[in-house]
């Protein structure tokens, strides 16, 4: 049993995690370990090196190997589901019949059809499910909304998404597995549903040019590639809508055009995480944030070529979670979803729904590929 951590001062939600894998430690058990809202109350997992490791680092009250255990405990209020895309739609549901609102990592589910049974568990079960889209949360994102609201013409955004996939993300189906994320903050930004995608693929299975018309007219076009530099800027945003404009840079820093009342440069602080350099995650709200951003890719890149390469090379510096490090939104989604759960509301969160609607929008990707024509899709296909 690992040491009983500090207790929280106000109103706490107590969280329960099944998985303690890479992304676990990297953002939710970390960021609720931070949280002033969440406790850290269980943690799962079959392996019992990753479950004592994970309770090392960030102290539970309890750990088990069996979820199911988990799930009968009264005191857990929220769990937070991370595992391999085939198994978090039937988790959540379990979870949710178990009397637990759900936070899921995306996808959801595999198909649209499993997606949906989590949201019929929700509802059943009256319960919340959140998924894990959490760039709605992320401070640069959320800034820019508000500037959206009473325009007049539709949006045209451009957004770019590419980096150096390792190990088994090569393998990965990207415009389902990463591309979720996309399409869901540009269905959030305009309050649009999408209606049509068009969708190529290059000479690699994870290079694609994507658009999304969406009802109300707005477009999103969309470059996505796995081939990459681990140097440089994974994502860029880009909003064109009457006469104005927005740019933000991989969260860290948003460039605003002829909007009234709006600075001309905001910049945003990386998180907090406990590989990272604390003055590295400061700098990024400095004019030099950015600069400081691509020199720890560099180093990381330089690094992580020696060590794939059987050369001495610095651990230490190759620890440093550089796609992670920037504020995506992530604790702040949690504990969105956490301080629902305290009050007895609707989370501000994506729901199953919002996910189903990310599959639905994927499959079409594929389908457009394979065909070479564009697909028409209906907000009836997620329940909407």
């Amino acid at each position: 049993m690992a040491k009983r951590p500090p207790r929280k001062t106000g109103r706490t939600c107590n969280v329960g995690f099944i998985g303690c894998g890479a992304l676990m430690n990297n953002q939710h058990i970390q960021n609720a370990h931070n949280s002033e809202v969440c406790v850290v109350h269980t943690l799962c997992d079959i392996k019992e090196e990753a479950l004592k490791s994970t309770a090392a680092k960030f102290p539970p009250l309890r750990t088990t190997k069996d979820y199911r255990e988990m799930l009968a405990d009264d005191e857990i209020q929220l769990v937070v589901v991370a595992m391999r895309p085939e198994m978090q739609a039937r988790l959540s549901i379990e979870a949710l019949r178990a009397g637990k609102n759900v936070y899921c990592e995306k996808p959801l589910g595999e198909t649209v059809e499993e997606a949906l049974a989590v949201a019929r568990a929700a509802r059943e079960a009256k319960r919340h499910v959140a998924v894990g889209f959490n760039r709605r949360f992320a401070p640069a994102y959320a800034d820019l909304k508000p500037r959206l609201a009473g325009r007049e013409g539709a949006p045209l955004m451009y957004y770019r998404i590419a980096d150096h996939e390792r190990g088994g993300r090569e393998n990965t189906p990207r415009m389902i597995d990463e591309l979720c994320h996309i399409y869901d903050i540009l269905s959030w930004l305009t309050d649009s549903e999408p209606r049509l995608v068009y969708a190529t693929e290059l000479s690699h299975h994870n290079d694609n040019v994507m658009t999304i018309t969406f009802a109300d007219g707005s477009v999103g076009a969309i470059i996505s590639s796995g081939r990459a530099s681990l140097e440089n800027p994974k994502e860029r945003l880009e909003v064109f809508w009457d006469h104005k404009a927005v740019f933000v840079e991989d969260f860290i820093e948003a460039r605003y055009f002829h909007i009234p009342g709006a600075e001309r440069v905001r910049r945003y602080a990386g998180r907090k995480d406990i590989h990272t350099p604390p003055a590295l995650s400061r700098s990024f709200a400095t004019p030099k944030g950015l600069d400081a951003s691509l020199d720890a890719k560099k180093r990381f890149s330089d690094e992580w070529e020696k060590m794939e390469a059987g050369k001495r090379y610095n651990e230490k510096l190759t620890k440093i979670p550089v796609n992670y490090v920037m504020n995506k939104g992530w604790g702040l989604a949690l504990d969105e979803m956490a301080l629902a759960t305290i009050e007895g509301r609707k989370p501000r969160n994506a729901t199953a729904s919002d996910g189903a609607r990310a599959n639905v929008v994927a499959l079409a990707g594929v389908r457009s590929v394979k065909e070479g024509a564009p697909v028409r899709i209906s907000p009836s296909e997620w329940g909407a």
